[in-house]
């Protein structure tokens, strides 16, 4: 299934296909790395790039964008139920693109599972995005794949250092991890996702919006409820502190296992739920008014390759304070943006909700730094015109 927009007159000939393999196929571009993926498209087709998107939606098509092709490859359904089945859809749409768009330029794809069966069926060069890394999961204890998955990934990961053409390393810390499993430095690209600084934006109004009380501050945390992301680790800290700022209310956007462990926290200290709410799953359309009306933003996690989270705040004008792990400081900057603590240590993210409780003046600063600095290095105009110079034209001799 092809869908044809109106052709591309921007007079820049260079011809790439992005593979989409959404893990939730029935939310195309609203979830996850899919996610991403059509982030990019409108501001590639901006810069002139012949654009078509592969993917092996179910159901629901994403919304078309002007100027870039969406193709829909048939896969099995059932195929999606394990790593093996996965390589059998990507290979499909390997045949797919074989068929339709042998005469593309480039494939960039955002998970390495297909980069690898990418590079093997075919010749076309590959760009990788990636976020994140098994090994950097394993040395974190993070890794929340069963055996045999994880020796698929390994593999994985190391076909994709060896055979993808471009790595965009989206963190210094990723690109130190790329680099260990095998990835030559000529063939890794330090770049960060890009933030959309028109749907991610300060909004004075935002608190009445939601219908947020006016006379709270509010806490927000935006993600999945899993170990690795540190949401247990927030709520315990917000417990140290809520007696001592009765006008702190934190706010907990998303779902997943740990669920659980919030609603036994909760539980033991029943007094604490007056200033606790759990939304559960928020679609990614809705989140920029959250992030507007939040007073600051947590990125508690155990590992984290960059944190889009941490963009889209700033972004919305919102300090964050974030764990020293991963990608987390070279966005952060301590003191200025917001806080960095020590990854795990409840204690020292307790002190920092109540430096940020005690000093209202200098986090109206600090949201100013942040707003400035994603609309200067992080908007997604920049990052995606930075990917045409960096990767796409040095690989396709277009420089």
């Amino acid at each position: 299934m092809q869908i044809t927009p109106r052709a591309n007159t921007k007079g820049n000939s260079l011809k790439i296909v992005l593979y989409d393999f959404s893990f939730r196929p029935h939310l195309p571009g609203k979830s996850g790395l899919s996610s991403v993926l059509w982030e990019y498209v409108p501001h590639l087709v901006n810069l002139g790039i012949d654009v078509h998107v592969v993917g092996s939606y179910q159901d629901v098509l994403p919304a078309p964008v002007e100027g870039a092709t969406i193709h829909v490859h048939p896969f099995p359904r059932a195929a999606r139920r394990n790593v093996f089945g996965k390589v059998y859809i990507v290979a499909l749409g390997w045949f797919y693109i074989k068929k339709h768009l042998a005469d593309a330029d480039l494939i960039h794809t955002f998970e390495y599972l297909s980069s690898t069966v990418l590079a093997t069926l075919g010749s076309i060069p590959i760009v990788l995005t990636v976020p994140g890394n098994i090994y950097e999961r394993i040395e974190s204890g993070t890794n929340p794949y069963d055996f045999v998955t994880t020796i698929a990934y390994k593999y994985m990961a190391k076909s994709s250092a060896r055979s993808a053409s471009a790595i965009i390393a989206i963190s210094e810390n990723e690109k130190k991890w790329w680099n260990s499993i095998g990835a030559v430095e000529e063939k890794l690209t330090v770049l960060p996702y890009g933030v959309n600084v028109e749907q991610f934006h300060p909004d004075p109004q935002a608190v009445a919006k939601i219908g947020w009380q006016m006379d709270q501050r509010h806490f927000l945390f935006v993600g999945r409820l899993s170990r690795e992301k540190g949401v247990g680790l927030l709520l315990k800290a917000f417990i140290e502190v809520y007696q001592d700022y009765p006008d702190a209310h934190l706010h907990i956007i998303g779902d997943g296992d740990q669920q659980a462990v919030l609603e036994a926290l909760l539980n033991e200290y029943p007094q604490v739920r007056q200033q606790v709410t759990l939304h559960g799953w928020v679609v990614k359309s809705d989140l920029p008014v959250y992030y507007a009306a939040a007073y600051c933003t947590f990125v508690p996690s155990y590992t984290e390759p960059l944190g889009r989270v941490v963009m889209e705040a700033f972004a919305s004008g919102t300090p964050v304070i974030g764990s020293r792990v991963g990608g987390i400081p070279d966005l952060i900057h301590d003191g200025e943006t917001g806080y960095l603590f020590s990854r795990g240590d409840v204690n020292e993210l307790a002190n920092s909700m109540r430096q940020a409780l005690d000093h209202p003046d200098k986090m109206l600063q600090m949201s100013q730094n942040a707003a400035k600095y994603a609309q200067d290095v992080l908007a997604i105009e920049k990052t995606s015109e930075q990917m045409l110079h960096t990767v796409y034209e040095p690989i396709t001799n277009r420089a």
